[in-house]
């Protein structure tokens, strides 16, 4: 059985998925720009994160409407809590 550590768990995602560390960062930039009343660019937010991978070369980042799907879930979960 292999084992990760909490790191490696965090930052690991699927080809073609956030991380959890980035789908957190993506919420707490959608935060701060909500709290400073500056609205929230889902592309924006989409080129400071990379999709997982095999290959560290491969992580793309996700599009603006990935990052909007992202929140959509996000905000339709009321169980959904960020840590």
């Amino acid at each position: 059985m292999a084992s990760n550590t909490l790191e490696e768990i965090w930052n690991s995602a699927p080809d073609g998925r956030l991380s959890a560390q980035d789908q957190m960062k993506a919420w707490a930039l959608r935060e701060v720009l909500k709290a400073r009343g500056e609205a929230v660019k889902h592309a924006a937010i989409a080129r400071l994160l990379r999709t997982g991978g095999s290959s560290s070369t491969n992580r793309a980042p996700p599009t603006g409407q990935a990052v909007g799907q992202l929140f959509s879930k996000m905000d339709a979960d009321a169980n959904w809590y960020p840590g």
